[in-house]
């Protein structure tokens, strides 16, 4: 338990620091409802990447549902990118955002030290308490010299999944260092999740015409898509796969990120009957995407893990990452096949694809 703040104390200021990636922030969100759970009249802040930052608006909510309080974006991505004008004049905006509140505890999931500097820029009270991760664990990204922003460094055992590697961290800031494992891991709240899935949003009517063939053929994401290599799934399993779900009344839609991988989909698409390449969606408008899909099929990636916290059936796909470190254990519809080196067959996924809709009726799905 962090010495350094008296943990009593109701009323306190709070900033979880969680930068990115899409993946990684959403494995984040349950320690908001831990923090949330112990405090609930604490004002929690959340500093993370400004592309990130519409992951976290659901969550930005009043009454019982109350979430964080603000979010505050992170521009240093822009930064590394171009150090223009803007860049700078962002960096400003980001460093007063971090000043308007005195914070009385600092959680650090991220274990950077990036995230550990922004901790430090941050206003902090004379009694402040810094939390972080003491250890790597591997596959994970964690640097030691940010141990030297903590005053309290939680260590983490091997083989902790991402999920429970934060909530470890954010239950020993809050002294409760045993009941979050008690507990399942909580997303968004119900409500916000419907209303993310209802909202109307002009590009899922359009979508949903343009897949549906008119009419209402249910779509099925293929998500292919990473930034390594050697997580990719061969590109004969995603073509077979296709065919396979265009042939069960699906239609495949093969999702992209960046104009290679647009001319992958392109081609995954030609050989496959009625498969759909859309256009490049934002991060909001995939809220809408994902929820109204029947199945997402991919790779290790954040959309997969988006996918499994809205509750949608999901088969994430490892062939080069450790499954134990980001498999969506929380989920009863969702399923994970293969493992570091071991790539999954197409008979392999069609299993699992099974499996998760045999278990929908038993959930009144």
């Amino acid at each position: 338990m962090p010495a350094a703040f008296d943990l009593r104390s109701s009323d306190m200021n709070i900033l979880i620091v969680k930068l990115s990636s899409l993946g990684d922030v959403l494995h984040t969100l349950p320690i908001v409802w831990d923090v949330r759970a112990k405090y609930p009249d604490a004002r929690v802040d959340w500093a993370v990447e400004e592309a990130y930052v519409e992951l976290l608006q659901p969550l930005q909510r009043r009454g019982p549902a109350r979430g964080i309080d603000r979010a505050i974006p992170v521009c240093l991505r822009r930064l590394k990118r171009n150090f223009s004008h803007d860049g700078f004049v962002r960096l400003e905006q980001m460093h007063r955002a971090l000043r308007l509140t005195e914070y009385d505890l600092i959680i650090d999931t991220q274990g950077l030290i990036k995230s550990a500097a922004i901790g430090r820029l941050a206003r902090r009270s004379g009694s402040v308490a810094v939390v972080g991760a003491a250890n790597r664990v591997h596959p994970a990204s964690y640097e030691p010299l940010a141990r030297w922003f903590y005053t309290d460094a939680v260590p983490i055992a091997p083989r902790t999944h991402a999920v429970d590697q934060s909530r470890r961290v954010a239950a020993v800031a809050i002294g409760h260092p045993s009941d979050c494992a008690l507990t399942p891991p909580r997303f968004y709240d119900r409500q916000a999740t419907a209303s993310l899935l209802d909202a109307p949003c002009p590009l899922r009517d359009d979508f949903s015409r343009r897949v549906g063939r008119g009419g209402g053929r249910p779509y099925a994401l293929c998500i292919h898509s990473t930034a390594r290599t050697s997580k990719r799934w061969g590109n004969s399993s995603w073509v077979a796969l296709g065919r396979e779900l265009s042939r069960r009344g699906m239609t495949p839609v093969f999702l992209w990120g960046s104009r290679d991988e647009k001319t992958i989909s392109d081609c995954f698409a030609s050989e496959v009957p009625g498969a759909v390449v859309p256009r490049l969606f934002s991060l909001k408008e995939l809220f809408s995407v994902v929820g109204n899909a029947q199945l997402a099929v991919g790779v290790d990636t954040g959309l997969i893990q988006l996918s499994a916290v809205l509750g949608k059936p999901t088969i994430a796909i490892y062939c080069a990452s450790p499954r134990w470190r980001s498999e969506p254990y929380w989920s009863p519809l969702a399923r994970a096949v293969g493992d570091t080196l071991r790539s999954p067959s197409v008979n392999e996924v069609l299993l699992e694809i099974d499996a998760t809709f045999d278990v929908r009726p038993a959930l009144n799905l």
